[in-house]
């Protein structure tokens, strides 16, 4: 089951990456249609604080079509890392996959267990989870 979605990922990120090293363009080229396609269907909020624990700020990354008449589908993604280490912004890669389908996305940052031991995380979640319902558009 777990190797069908690496497949199911890998299958569905083969065009876009097609797109983005398409032949005669380089990685870091100036032509790149990427963060011009992005900024231009998705409005990003970057860091909002949906909490303060333990005198941490926790922030999420909100990507939100642009074109919100109708609902779409929400995605809100924690990163991995086993609850003591990782960090949101590492989570680029995976979030490409919903983006092009046009849902959108909220990308979530917790305590780690190192500064904050469990269930801390957990809480951290749930209410996350709260923010986003309670300021769904």
């Amino acid at each position: 089951m777990l190797r069908r979605f690496h497949i199911a990922v890998a299958v569905s990120l083969l065009p876009l990456l097609c797109f983005v090293q398409s032949p005669g363009r380089s990685p870091n080229s100036s032509t790149d249609k990427w963060p011009d396609y992005l900024a231009g269907e998705y409005d990003i909020v970057a860091d909002p604080t949906y909490s303060t624990a333990n005198n941490t700020e926790l922030k999420l990354d909100l990507y939100l079509s642009k074109n919100r008449s109708l609902p779409t589908p929400t995605l809100i993604l924690f990163h991995g890392g086993g609850w003591v280490e990782g960090q949101k912004e590492r989570n680029v890669l995976v979030q490409l996959p919903y983006l092009a389908l046009g849902w959108s996305l909220v990308n979530v940052e917790y305590r780690m267990a190192k500064n904050s031991p469990a269930p801390a995380a957990i809480e951290d979640l749930r209410c996350a989870r709260r923010w986003v319902n309670s300021h769904a558009i």
